[in-house]
């Protein structure tokens, strides 16, 4: 399994490996590919296929466009790619315009680790 991390901080990069870590999946299984901006993620995705999931940022400092745009052009070029748009904010209304824009899930970055672990486990174990 493949999947693509666009996320603009380093720290959630790093949170986002250890989380795989802490749940029990070994180093490299599954495959995690890290970009910063939403163009370099598009690249990984051309140029890694095939990408079995994509987690998106939707504020992505630095790129042409944010989360949610990026998440409709994948899901155009790459409809089996599962998108799961995560933000620090739970807005509702980022909620929508990521289904609206054909995110598979929405997360919402946790402040608690553990919380965190929860949905990131029950987002990947049933993949595997």
């Amino acid at each position: 399994m493949k999947i693509l991390l666009v996320e603009d901080d380093r720290n959630q990069d790093h949170l986002f490996r250890t989380a795989l870590n802490f749940l029990g999946f070994a180093s490299g299984t599954p495959e995690v590919i890290s970009a910063a901006t939403a163009e370099e993620g598009l690249d990984q995705l051309q140029n890694a296929q095939p990408i079995d999931m994509a987690f998106v940022d939707i504020d992505l400092e630095g790129s042409s466009m944010n989360g949610i745009e990026m998440t409709s052009q994948i899901k155009q070029s790459y409809p089996q790619t599962e998108v799961i748009v995560f933000t620090a904010s739970s807005k509702i209304d980022d909620m929508n315009a990521a289904k609206a824009a054909g995110a598979d899930e929405f997360i919402a970055k946790q402040k608690d680790f553990d919380n965190f672990l929860l949905d990131l486990n029950m987002l990947l174990h049933p993949l595997l």
